[in-house]
């Protein structure tokens, strides 16, 4: 069983607070984001969070991609420009980097 985190993104002040499933409390969504943790950790062990920013690497080429919860397949998914599709993180969850999140680097996903 993963164990079960959030991080929480101000949208005031800009920065990030970690959070387990007891201390989550009441976030206002007018002034946070939560974001899950997927349960998998990056090529250097850091975790992967619902919202990150990974790289890997696609037909040669360096790519970067958004991690995302998929409704679809109850599930979290990795979507990049060169994929042209959604990538399934539990399958190559072990080559990702985390490089960023979608808050603070968002230039990384144009």
């Amino acid at each position: 069983m993963r164990e079960i985190k959030f991080r929480a993104w101000n949208k005031i002040v800009k920065e990030e607070m970690r959070y387990n499933i007891l201390n989550i409390g009441n976030f206002d969504k007018k002034y946070w984001e939560i974001t899950e943790f997927t349960g998998l950790k990056d090529k250097n062990g850091k975790e992967i969070y619902e919202g990150d920013i990974v790289k890997a690497f696609y037909e040669n080429e360096e790519e970067y991609g958004l991690v995302f919860w998929n409704k679809e397949i109850a599930g979290f998914d990795v979507e990049g420009k060169k994929w042209k599709s959604v990538e399934n993180l539990y399958c190559s969850w072990k080559y990702y980097e985390v490089i960023g999140n979608k808050f603070e680097n968002q230039e990384l996903l144009k």
